[in-house]
């Protein structure tokens, strides 16, 4: 992670999250240069991955101060939809206010749509009844 960093990238994150939806942006923003990447949970411990492996995170979704240029939301498994935790979503309500930008991966739109964060949501139909946002722009199985 580049620490003389103009952009500050943070990625909110709880136990279930999809290992590829924080790895692969990572590797992006680590690779395009530029960006200091931080990973926060709801108490700054680790959180577990939906394959298990475990991630360490740099602080506390309470502890990310300032204004954020931009906070990720990545995804999680359709099953964990259930479980959204309430501490996260006030964690991304609260960031989103002060970020210059709010992107999720996949299925990350579900969380920031459950606090209020998002107006719309994009992702896969069988996702739609999850969201909790009006104007669900949904692509089905063809990716059309």
């Amino acid at each position: 992670m580049v620490m003389d960093a103009t952009g500050d990238v943070v990625f909110a994150l709880s136990d279930g999250v999809l290992l590829l939806d924080v790895a692969g942006p990572v590797q992006v923003f680590d690779s395009a240069g530029g960006y200091r990447v931080r990973l926060a949970s709801v108490d700054g411990r680790a959180v577990r991955t939906d394959v298990g492996v475990s991630l360490g995170v740099d602080l506390a979704l309470s502890e990310v101060g300032g204004d954020v240029d931009t906070l990720v939301v990545p995804g999680y498994p359709r099953d964990e939809f259930a479980g959204v935790v309430p501490e996260l979503v006030d964690g991304v309500r609260r960031l989103a206010a002060g970020a210059r930008r709010v992107v999720s991966v996949c299925t990350g739109g579900v969380r920031p749509g459950a606090g209020g964060v998002a107006r719309r949501a994009a992702g896969h139909d069988a996702l739609a009844g999850l969201c909790g946002v009006g104007g669900v722009v949904s692509r089905g199985a063809s990716g059309a």
